[in-house]
Parts: C-alpha cells; structure tokens; sequence
C-alpha cells in the first residue's frame, strides 16, 4: 500500500524515446505527469498480476488515452481475466475507448514466451511464484547493427554513395576501383541491453536461468530477511533473496522495490542486500537507472524510471 511517500507498483520503460509500462497501481498516470513521461509515446502495457496494487491505474490510464484523442492501438499484456476485468469496469463507469486495445491475456502455466516485438526489442514473460498468477518480463534489445566507419571509409576514398551498401555487409566495387570488404569498414557491434522484471514472487533459485545475466535486474524486497517465513507464506520475498539471485546470475545492477509499509526508511534493505550484492539499491519513486552509454545519453538506451510500493 502507499506509505512514507512511496507509490503504487509502476515502471515506465523507455527505449528509443518510446515508452512501455510495467504495471500500472493506483495513482499511475498522476505519477507519469510528474515526472515528465509522455502518455502519447506509450505502446504497450504490461501486467505482472491482477492484484489491485498492480492494476487499478488501468482503467483510467486507459480512458485518460481516449480523451485525449488517442486513435493509436495500444498492446496490452495481462494475465487471464484482465478482459473481463476491463469489460465491466468500462461498463460500470460508462466508459469506452476511441482506440484498439489489442489484449494478449497469459495462461498461469504459460512456459517463457515472447509476447511482444518491435523492430528494436523483444519482450518475453515468465512464470513468477506468488500466491496468484504472475509473470515476471525480461526487455532484451535485438542484435544490434555495427558502427560503420565513416572516416576510414573516406579516407579510402569511397564513394559515397556506396555507404549504405557497406552498412548492411555487402562488399562494394567502384567502378575503376579496387574491391572493398564491408567488414573492414564496420566496428564491433555493441552488446544488447536488458532488463528484468520481478515483482511479487517467492524466492525460488531456478529463476537465475531465465535473468541470468541482465544489465539491470527489478527484483521485489517486500521484507527484510528477518521475516523470511512471512515473505513465504505470503508470497513475497526479502532484500536478502533479491541480492542472492544478482549475485547467482550475475546480473549488472540491482534495483529493489515493493517495500512492507511496515518500513518507514529502506537503509535495511540497502544494507542487507549490499551485504551479498554490492551494487543493490533500494529504489525511490521517479527514480531513474539508465543502462548502457550513460556518459553521454542517447536514445538507444533502456532507461527503467522506477516507481516502487
């Protein structure tokens, strides 16, 4: 629940100046104003679990979309029953869209699957342990294309209009000229980005197989290890158990979240997880974690801008 100025589960995912939500609690689309994120570069949604604290931002971030004239599909993707859910909430409050939802609902025994591409990122949904139906989401960029080497290539002498050519791997051969290889005119690719999303689970070791190796991991921290047999019982897990899996998959960074009201500060959490993984943090609302070329931002970064319970 909201406590200590902390809000709702939500987490905006921004790639190529295009937006993607995770989850969507209470108070969502307030908190996106807040922190400057622009409803109309929303594509797709996701939600982990049909627990109020993870959806009851949907409904009016939805009907906020078509008020403001929004004729774009958007995807959603949801466990099953997020249909209906919807269905009768509109109903209810006498509410329609002007746009298509396109509604990809997840079985609860679902294997890892993708459920959604664009032409610069997959996103795969996998099972999470928790006391109803829930599916954790791993970003992970596409293979990325070579730098082409734009001055060897005029220094060379290259002409220009055989740069595209060479881009796409293809050896080139002026007229009255020497051949040239493509290779020799593209750098190394860089690595693609990731970034994993856990929320609401049991600690469960088999889980390092499917994050193994994220640039930036989202993991739940409900409660301090102390209560370990609560967060069990309830379905939830502890900072402790977030910092072991970073650790076991040996994941980039570590961001907590969905923090027990019973804790007013979060240097426990920070503390317990730094412990096991040095490079935890227990996240704050509007938060952002940026990962790739941090120096110098470009918009092929995965940027998570992070609100957590």
């Amino acid at each position: 629940m909201p406590a200590f100025g902390r809000g709702l589960s939500a987490h905006a995912v921004v790639h190529w100046h295009r937006l993607m939500l995770v989850d969507c609690g209470e108070g969502t689309q307030m908190q996106m104003r807040r922190f400057d994120l622009k409803l109309k570069q929303l594509d797709a949604v996701f939600i982990t679990h049909l627990h109020g604290d993870h959806l009851f931002g949907l409904p009016g971030l939805l009907t906020t979309l078509s008020m403001n004239n929004r004729t774009e599909a958007l995807e959603l993707v949801a466990p099953v029953g997020v249909k209906d859910y919807l269905k009768r909430t509109l109903a209810a409050t006498d509410s329609f869209l002007r746009y298509e939802l396109k509604v990809r609902e997840i079985e609860a025994d679902a294997p890892p699957q993708t459920v959604y591409e664009n032409r610069s990122i997959t996103v795969t949904a996998f099972p999470l342990r928790h006391t109803v139906p829930c599916h954790g989401y791993l970003f992970r960029e596409k293979t990325k294309r070579p730098p082409f080497l734009y001055a060897k290539a005029v220094r060379d002498g290259i002409p220009v209009e055989y740069f595209q050519l060479i881009k796409q791997g293809v050896d080139v051969q002026p007229a009255g000229m020497d051949k040239f290889c493509a290779a020799d005119y593209l750098g190394a690719a860089e690595a693609p980005l990731s970034y994993a999303y856990c929320s609401d689970t049991r600690y469960f070791p088999e889980l390092v197989e499917t994050i193994e190796g994220v640039d930036l991991l989202y993991h739940e921290a409900t409660f301090l290890n102390d209560l370990a047999a609560r967060a069990e019982e309830t379905g939830h897990s502890t900072a402790a158990q977030a910092a072991t899996l970073a650790r076991d998959a040996r994941v980039g960074r570590l961001v907590m979240g969905h923090f027990s009201a019973r804790y007013s500060g979060l240097e426990g959490h920070r503390n317990e997880a730094c412990a096991i993984f040095p490079d935890s943090h227990p996240a704050r609302d509007g938060e952002i974690f940026s990962i790739g070329k941090t120096s110098t931002p470009k918009p092929d970064l995965i940027k998570a801008t992070i609100k957590v319970e």
